[in-house]
């Protein structure tokens, strides 16, 4: 079985000088890449984020290390029921802030 996740882009203010912001949904979920915030943090690309940096390209390495390792569904009061994930299908949503 898979689980299928959401994974929002949210473009801060100072985008595209500032780095953007990549979650993951449902939550919470176990990574390397994910923060305790379910945000992604671990992508090399993110840390070393400049002007020039591909958005496209950090999104697609991204899926690329969520289909090698996926994120593991930890157990909540809100998703009881969700079993571990064998691999991951998602959709990207790309937000603004105004």
């Amino acid at each position: 079985m898979s689980t299928n996740y959401v994974r929002n882009s949210v473009l801060p203010p100072l985008f595209p000088d500032e780095a953007p912001h990549i979650a993951v949904t449902p939550s919470p979920v176990s990574h390397a890449w994910v923060n305790s915030n379910n945000v992604v943090v671990g992508h090399p690309k993110l840390s070393q984020w400049t002007p020039q940096s591909s958005l496209a390209k950090v999104v697609k390495e991204t899926i690329e290390e969520f289909k090698r390792t996926p994120p593991q569904v930890l157990q909540s009061s809100l998703y009881p029921s969700i079993p571990d994930v064998q691999f991951y299908t998602g959709t990207v949503s790309v937000h603004c802030h105004p």
